[in-house]
C-alpha cells in the first residue's frame, strides 16, 4: 500500500504546482488601489449583443501589488458575464505592458484587444455575440481579401498566428521561426525576410496551413510590397484602457 500511495502522490505533485501557479481571478474593487498610488483607466465598449469592458490599474510607483499593472477585460451579455480575462500583475520585461485598444479597429465582425508584457503578447478577438479568441499576438495585419488575420507574437520567441475570419478559426500557428524582419506581399502571396540575413525569407502558405523557406533576391522585393500592421504597438502609451 506505501509504495502505491508514493507513487500516487508523486502523480498528484505536478497537478498542485499547476494550481498553485494559476493566479486567483478577482472582479475589479476600486478601493483596492487608492488614489493617487495608482492609475485607473476605464473603456467601456458597446458592441453587437455584448458590452465589453477594460479596467486597468498602473502602479505610480509606490510598494504595492500590483508591480505594474494590473488588467481585465471582461464581456457581458445584459447582467450575465460570459468572459473575463484576468491578468494580476503584467511587467513590460523589455517591451510595453498592458491591454491595448486600437484607435481603428479594423474588422467589421471582431472587435480586437493586444495585451503586451511578461515575454506573452496575446491577441483577444471578440465576436459581436460574445465569443471569444485568446491567440498568440502583438502585433497583426489582416489579408487584402479581409478573410485572414496574420498575428505575430510579442515575445522572446519568434511565432506567428493566422487566423480565419470568415470560418472563425485558427488554420495556422507556427513557432519553428527565424526572427522576423519586414513582412511583404507579391503576387504569390505574403512572405516575411528573416532579420539580419536579406536573402532568406519564409513564405505564408495559406492553402497548406504552414511556412515554406525561399530565397529572395533585391529584383524579388522590387516587385513587392512592405505590408504595414494594422496595429503595432511600439510607442504606444502603456497600462491605458483608452484606445490609441
Amino acid at each position: 500500500m506505501i509504495p502505491n500511495l508514493a507513487v500516487f502522490l508523486l502523480l498528484l505533485l505536478p497537478c498542485i504546482a499547476q494550481q498553485k501557479s494559476t493566479p486567483t481571478v478577482i472582479a475589479f474593487n476600486p478601493a483596492d488601489y487608492p488614489i493617487g498610488k495608482f492609475q485607473i483607466t476605464r473603456k467601456e465598449v458597446p458592441y453587437g449583443e455584448v458590452v465589453i469592458r477594460v479596467i486597468q490599474v498602473k502602479n505610480l510607483g509606490y510598494t504595492m501589488e500590483p508591480d505594474m499593472c494590473r488588467a481585465w477585460l471582461e464581456v457581458s451579455k445584459g447582467e450575465r458575464l460570459l468572459k473575463r480575462f484576468y491578468y494580476p500583475d503584467i511587467n513590460p520585461v523589455g517591451g510595453g505592458f498592458g491591454i491595448f485598444l486600437p484607435k481603428q479597429q479594423p474588422m467589421d465582425d471582431y472587435f480586437a484587444a493586444v495585451k503586451d508584457g511578461d515575454y506573452d503578447g496575446r491577441l483577444l478577438l471578440v465576436r459581436k455575440d460574445g465569443e471569444t479568441q485568446d491567440l498568440p499576438g502583438g502585433f497583426f495585419f489582416l489579408t487584402a481579401d479581409r478573410r485572414f488575420l496574420v498575428s505575430e507574437y510579442s515575445s522572446d520567441l519568434y511565432a506567428v498566428t493566422v487566423f480565419d475570419l470568415k470560418e472563425n478559426r485558427k488554420v495556422l500557428e507556427s513557432s519553428d521561426l527565424p526572427e522576423i524582419g519586414s513582412w511583404y506581399e507579391d503576387e504569390s502571396g505574403y512572405f516575411f525576410r528573416e532579420y539580419g540575413k536579406p536573402g532568406h525569407a519564409e513564405r505564408l502558405d495559406l492553402e497548406r496551413g504552414k511556412f515554406l523557406k525561399i530565397h529572395v533576391t533585391p529584383a524579388d522585393i522590387s516587385k513587392s510590397h512592405k505590408v504595414r500592421y494594422d496595429f503595432d504597438l511600439r510607442k504606444k502609451r502603456d497600462c491605458t484602457s483608452e484606445p490609441q
